[in-house]
């Protein structure tokens, strides 16, 4: 299982970081699907389990200010940019990813970040979810 998602797309300060996770589901506890439903100690517990486990892998991108700056990008672009970087750091050929959508249209923004990991050094699906 794969996935990623981003945080600080609209920032006022400081970057936009994209983080992925590549895990073997039977690394994931029973229960574990959503961290917005899980108490900030469970999650910190969790995640000290998780990235202890060899099964874990997890990559973090960061989009610094100057990128999100810059007059000749956008959001959307740099969204896709960030956890295409992070994926690329921990997919492995064949997988397919669950990016969280960063765009009105899931399957554009899927399609744009497995190009993306695809330029980089491999292919690697994306779906989308909302």
């Amino acid at each position: 299982m794969l996935g990623a998602d981003e945080a600080g797309k609209g920032p006022v300060l400081g970057p936009m970081v994209a983080g992925a996770v590549r895990a073997d589901p039977a690394a994931i506890p029973d229960g574990v699907d959503d961290s917005k439903r899980l108490t900030p100690a469970r999650r910190e517990e969790l995640d000290a389990a998780l990235r202890d486990d060899d099964r874990v892998a997890v990559a973090v991108a960061h989009v610094a200010v100057e990128r999100i700056d810059a007059p000749d990008t956008d959001m959307n672009t740099l969204t896709v940019a960030g956890q295409a970087e992070a994926l690329a750091q921990v997919a492995r050929d064949g997988d397919d990813a669950v990016v969280d959508a960063g765009d009105t249209s899931e399957s554009r923004f899927a399609r744009r970040v497995a190009d993306a990991v695809a330029g980089g050094r491999r292919h690697t699906p994306a779906r989308a979810s909302p």
